[in-house]
């Protein structure tokens, strides 16, 4: 069982990986994370230089900016992170670590579809709220607005693993690749969906007819 999956070593393997990832996206994650203030900063300075008023960007404009910086992350992570397993050298090493399949596989999920998500909406959330708690023009803060989105969670930590898949996969455009396999996965969904729907109009207006 231990060569399949031990705590201790996963713990550890977990840890450098971790290491890993934040030194191939640690700056990217800080500046999504830092989106929203940059955004609000630059809206006030907009306002006070052509309006003279001090006002900061609504609610939903703040939201509208958190969610697409989180898409943001979701679609960037995975490829910098684990990209460069495809490649000879890198792919080596990684295949040489002292770990199993398992270990590096749960890493890997837990990285991508848990751990660097929760740092980006922590901290992107605590910075809103901070800026709402010392701006009287900010309104409510979007914390309460997140907890009830678990729609869009889902989709988040979603593409997070799909791009996950396409870094892992794809030895080159990884990206581009992984958005049209995506647009021809929903494009087969949508045709499927319109043909049932189609075929369901139809039978019942024979039906009607009869």
């Amino acid at each position: 069982m231990k060569e399949i999956m031990d705590f201790n070593r996963f713990g550890k393997y977990f840890v450098s990986d971790l290491k890993s990832c934040a030194v191939n996206y640690g700056y990217s994650l800080i500046l999504i994370c830092l989106m929203g203030l940059i955004i609000y900063i630059g809206t006030v300075s907009m306002g006070l230089l052509f309006n003279g008023t001090w006002g900061g960007p609504t609610e939903a404009f703040r939201s509208n900016v958190f969610w697409l910086s989180m898409f943001v992350m979701a679609v960037t992570m995975p490829v910098k992170c684990y990209g460069g397993l495809t490649e000879k050298k890198t792919g080596s090493q990684w295949l040489m670590i002292p770990a199993s399949k398992l270990e590096k596989f749960l890493s890997m999920v837990l990285i991508t579809a848990v751990f660097i998500p929760m740092i980006a909406f922590c901290v992107s959330l605590g910075l809103d709220a901070l800026l709402c708690a010392v701006d009287h023009t900010c309104g409510s803060s979007l914390i309460s607005a997140f907890i009830g989105a678990d729609q869009k969670i889902n989709s988040i930590i979603s593409l997070s693993l799909s791009f996950l898949l396409g870094a892992i996969f794809f030895k080159s455009s990884k990206t581009v690749k992984t958005f049209l396999v995506l647009f021809a996965i929903l494009l087969v969904i949508v045709c499927i969906i319109s043909r049932r729907v189609r075929a369901k109009r139809i039978a019942k207006k024979n039906a009607l007819q009869k």
